[in-house]
């Protein structure tokens, strides 16, 4: 026994990776997918429902749900409340602190209400045994999801896409979205950049309709007599 010298794959064309097209949902879409999250609560697994919810919601990343623990949630008394995700948890490895919206806070709450951690190290989407083990994966349940909702090649990874794509048609920059997303280099949040477009680009049709409108109205006789005198 000993060891090799030479790298046994070097020379070895990697298999390309060819880009998947990112379409936000449709407002119908968004709605069959929470109907089928609201029953999956009601009949299925309420943990897996809501962690469905929160990368749908913070556009998290399926790992960083399975590694939050109760521990990470931070509730403030104004109603603000925070996931606070550890180096360790994210594909960056930093440290980030999500606000929360209030109906994903509430759900957090009701599943803490339900789940009686006894450990504030539990697991909020624990193994189905034992609430101090991760859990390896939701694709079971996903697929039930999915189902329920007749969206089924709609992959878990897709909500994630569909969060971020929202913030790049409302406007927000880039840059601020490769924040809120976690990507480490912005060529990746660029893969979003033509719904930035599309949102400028409506904006400037609105304000452009505007002054065009604004130019086509009569002018009244007084302001047709208007005059500025010096003083």
């Amino acid at each position: 026994w000993g060891y090799i010298e030479r790298n046994p794959c070097r020379g070895i064309a990697r298999n390309p990776e060819y880009a998947r097209d990112i379409r936000p949902l449709s407002a119908d879409e968004h709605r069959a997918l929470l109907r089928a999250l609201d029953e999956e609560r009601r009949e299925g697994d309420f943990a897996a429902a809501v962690a469905f919810e929160l990368i749908m919601f913070t556009g998290a990343r399926q790992g960083e749900v399975l590694h939050a623990r109760w521990a990470h949630f931070e509730f403030h008394a104004d109603g603000r409340a925070f996931w606070n995700k550890l180096a360790t948890d994210t594909k960056q490895k930093r440290v980030a602190r999500v606000p929360l919206v209030k109906f994903i806070a509430d759900r957090i709450r009701v599943l803490h209400d339900i789940a009686r951690p006894t450990d504030s190290t539990h697991y909020i989407c624990p193994s189905l045994s034992d609430p101090a083990v991760k859990r390896y994966d939701l694709k079971s349940q996903w697929r039930r999801v999915r189902k329920a909702a007749g969206l089924e090649t709609l992959r878990l990874h897709d909500l994630r896409h569909d969060f971020i794509s929202s913030l790049a048609i409302q406007g927000v920059p880039l840059e601020t979205v490769g924040r809120v997303a976690g990507h480490n280099n912005i060529r990746t949040t660029q893969r979003y950049a033509h719904f930035a477009d599309a949102a400028l680009e409506a904006v400037t049709a609105v304000r452009g309709e505007m002054l065009a409108n604004a130019r086509a109205r009569p002018s009244s006789p007084q302001q047709e007599g208007l005059k500025f005198h010096d003083h």
